[in-house]
């Protein structure tokens, strides 16, 4: 099983991996498209999935319930939500529904650089604790 950090792309996202490639590498990431719920189950079970940026415009269900469906299938990861300026929602509706971070599209390759150091500075916060604590510290489950 191949347990390399990995960034999934979600919905609509899902189109602009080789272009966020590069970027990833530069945290030692990779991108990975996922087009659904499953897929990103599946995924998952391969990988150690860091970090989803979803669109939340387009899609079926409201933004926030997209991102507690997401949070659901990788518990683990930090969730950033790209939203455009017209979005009917709020920072606070995506911080509630579990979002990490959120980038107003059409971002720039600079704001997902600094998105992507966010998620890259938490994980070496948490592994710095893990290793501090001698006991094994619970996962989160999906519920």
């Amino acid at each position: 099983m191949n347990r390399s950090a990995v960034v999934a792309l979600f919905g609509k996202l899902s189109t602009r991996c080789a272009a966020l490639a590069p970027l990833a590498g530069e945290f030692g990431f990779s991108i990975k498209q996922v087009p659904d719920i499953d897929s990103l189950r599946r995924l998952g079970s391969d990988c150690r999935v860091i970090a989803v940026l979803v669109e939340t415009a387009g899609l079926e269900i409201s933004g926030t319930e997209a991102l507690q469906s997401i949070q659901n299938a990788a518990p683990s990861a930090k969730l950033i939500a790209c939203r455009r300026f017209s979005d009917n929602i709020l920072w606070t509706q995506l911080a509630g529904a579990g979002a990490f971070h959120d980038l107003h599209m059409p971002f720039d390759l600079l704001e997902l650089r600094q998105a992507m150091g966010f998620v890259w500075a938490a994980q070496q916060r948490v592994a710095k604790v893990r290793a501090l604590i001698p006991f094994p510290i619970p996962r989160r489950r999906a519920s």
